[in-house]
């Protein structure tokens, strides 16, 4: 089913001690919990490659609160956020993919939430990841081409589309 409009982006981590690729995700979301597919839209590896999952303009299975399904993008990080945060190659990408994302679909800033700012009874996307300086992180990246955690600088936007594009794989 297609999502009518994308209003937010909601990041999640696998909680998967590793790094599991999109199969393993996959198959538990289709093998263990019976879904018709993977949950999420974007998967980032550890080491800051993407992996596609469902297709983006696709209704979402990764966050029913708020009604998070219908009108966002999920992008889950492999790993568990609350034993380790994102690496930085995770959080560079993360920050690209999100601007991107959010320029397409004019999404504010604050409509990038982690899984739990949705109200769910969890700590996803994890203890260890801090979304406020996430969000600090993503909008400096978008505005000025740089951040705190020293991430990829852009000249302009098409170098950090073709950036998101050539990590996709």
């Amino acid at each position: 089913m297609k999502r009518k409009k994308t209003t937010h982006i909601v990041i999640h981590t696998a909680a998967w001690p590793g790094d599991p690729d999109i199969e393993d995700i996959r198959r538990v979301h289709v093998d263990e919990n019976g879904w018709s597919a993977v949950g999420y839209h974007y998967l980032i590896r550890k080491d800051g490659s993407i992996e596609k999952g469902r297709p983006e303009g696709n209704v979402g299975a990764h966050c029913r609160n708020g009604g998070m399904n219908r009108k966002a993008i999920g992008i889950c990080c492999s790993g568990h956020g609350d034993i380790t945060a994102f690496t930085v190659q995770q959080v560079e990408t993360l920050c690209s993919l999100v601007n991107v994302l959010r320029r397409r679909n004019s999404i504010d800033i604050a409509h990038v939430i982690g899984h739990r700012e949705a109200g769910a009874a969890k700590t996803c996307p994890g203890t260890k990841v801090d979304m406020d300086e996430l969000r600090i992180d993503i909008d400096e990246q978008n505005i000025l081409g740089i951040s705190r955690a020293e991430l990829k600088d852009f000249n302009t936007i098409e170098e950090q589309i073709a950036f998101v594009e050539q990590k996709i794989t």
